[in-house]
């Protein structure tokens, strides 16, 4: 198979980063902002890749999944945390959560005195799925995260079509794991 390569001349700006000589049209930074668009034009990734990928996911998922004792998973104290708003997530956690939304996936990222806890529960095959947040504690030695995966609600009307549901809490930074259950 043949690589193709872009042979498009750029030309370098006034703030001295590379653009394409022909603008974007109103229509191609709508298509951009599509969410199939990483699918549509990003090169796919060969099986090898692909396999990695899978093996990785499924180490993290096994490391992150571990039986906390019964003494590490005392509950101390309830924390507080915010659910935060997917337009506030901070960019570096959501491309994490882009690159991993294929599958369950379950990411912590500190940020500014804040611990940032992502838990996704991959693909569904339709709309009206949500993440519920059932507890968030401290332990000794870890913070741990209850979620459920609710499903559509009897009388809903669901869409056909793909979609990731996740949440995101952000709580104050404890140098401590986290223990999702």
């Amino acid at each position: 198979m043949k690589k193709k390569h872009n042979t498009k001349d750029y030309v370098a700006n006034n703030d001295s980063t590379l653009c394409d000589n022909d603008l974007l049209s109103e229509e191609d930074i709508k298509q951009i902002k599509e969410e199939n668009w990483k699918e549509k034009h990003m090169p796919k990734p060969c099986k090898r890749e692909e396999k990695y990928r899978q093996e990785m996911c499924r180490l993290e998922n096994e490391s992150l999944s571990n039986e906390l004792s019964k003494e590490d998973a005392k509950k101390l104290r309830d924390m507080e945390f915010t659910v935060v708003d997917p337009l506030e997530i901070p960019r570096e956690l959501q491309e994490d959560i882009d690159d991993k939304k294929e599958n369950v996936f379950k990411i912590t990222y500190a940020d500014e005195g804040y611990l940032y806890i992502a838990r996704g529960y991959g693909k569904q095959d339709t709309s009206g799925y949500s993440v519920e947040v059932k507890s968030c504690y401290e332990s000794k030695d870890s913070i741990c995260l209850k979620t459920n995966l609710l499903g559509p609600p009897r009388g809903e009307e669901v869409v056909e079509g793909k979609t990731y549901p996740y949440v995101v809490i952000k709580t104050e930074y404890r140098d401590k794991d986290v223990a999702f259950n």
